[in-house]
């Protein structure tokens, strides 16, 4: 068996129509907390860091043009072969920084927790061609 990227189209809204921005966003802070073995502080985003510590290696969107199907999206990373556009060339480049919101709680009581800040790529660079 030999791995292999994760290939999808474009989403796409109303009936067909293509986005005309587009940006990416992680939960990194989510899997490196405590109660998932990390040491990620959630509440101050103290050792929150992308790639996550130890990791050789942290997934990544890209694009792939393929002549006979069009233009796919990929998660995986920069040298996937028929690699188009890293938009970055890693993990770090591709996701932004920390950014905290407001969550509910026990009780319905505010917490702030922190998430990687979504990147903007700007225009759509891979519209799904069904449309």
């Amino acid at each position: 068996m030999n791995p292999a990227s994760v290939l999808f189209s474009s989403p796409t809204f109303g009936g067909g129509q293509n986005f005309d921005r587009v940006a990416f966003e992680a939960n990194l802070p989510r899997i490196e907390a405590a109660d998932f073995g990390g040491i990620c502080n959630r509440n101050t985003g103290t050792n929150c860091l992308n790639p996550p510590p130890g990791s050789n290696f942290y997934p990544f969107y890209s694009t792939r043009d393929d002549a006979s199907s069009g233009c796919f999206r990929q998660l995986g990373g920069a040298n996937i072969p028929g690699t188009t556009n890293t938009f970055g060339r890693d993990s770090a480049h591709e996701f932004g920084p920390l950014l905290f919101l407001v969550f509910p709680g026990t009780g319905f009581v505010p917490i702030h927790r922190d998430k990687r800040l979504p990147t903007g790529v700007g225009n759509q660079p891979c519209p799904n061609e069904a449309t």
